[in-house]
Formats: C-alpha cells, structure tokens, sequence
C-alpha cells in the first residue's frame, strides 16, 4: 500500500514538470519540447552520478569529516 502511494506521487510529480512545460511560453513546437527535455537530463544524470559516488565513495563530495585520507591535495608531492 505504501509503495502504490508512492508511486502515485512520483507519476504526479512528472505530471507536474510535464504541465510546466507545455506551459512555458517559450515551448510552441514539439522541437521545443525535446529541447526542454534536453535541459533536464544534464542535471538528472549529473545528480544521479554524483549519488552513485557518494554511495560507493562512503562520503559526499564537500564531507570532509568521513573522507578517509589526511590528503587533501590534488597534487603529487614530489621530494
């Protein structure tokens, strides 16, 4: 029962970012709609990549206190 109400609520809000842009004023064609969609999968895939990071990584990318190394610069220390 739990998991039908949430997926009910994630089709809602598609539904929500769907009315959004039929609404822009700017979307007048179907190339524009595409063009729209384009713009949300930038930053959908960077988020979800980000995530898959943090979950294999352990820590997120500005936590400092659960990153594993003392390191904290990028660059190789040559003596």
């Amino acid at each position: 029962m739990e998991r039908r109400k949430k997926e009910e609520k994630e089709e809602s809000n598609i539904e929500k970012l769907a009315r959004l842009i039929a609404r822009d004023p700017e979307v007048n064609t179907i190339k524009d709609v595409y063009e729209k969609i384009k713009e949300l999968v930038g930053p959908l895939i960077q988020g979800m990549l980000e995530a898959e990071l943090e979950d294999e990584l352990g820590y997120g990318k500005y936590d400092k206190e659960n990153k594993k190394t003392d390191d904290s610069s990028p660059c190789v220390k040559v003596k």
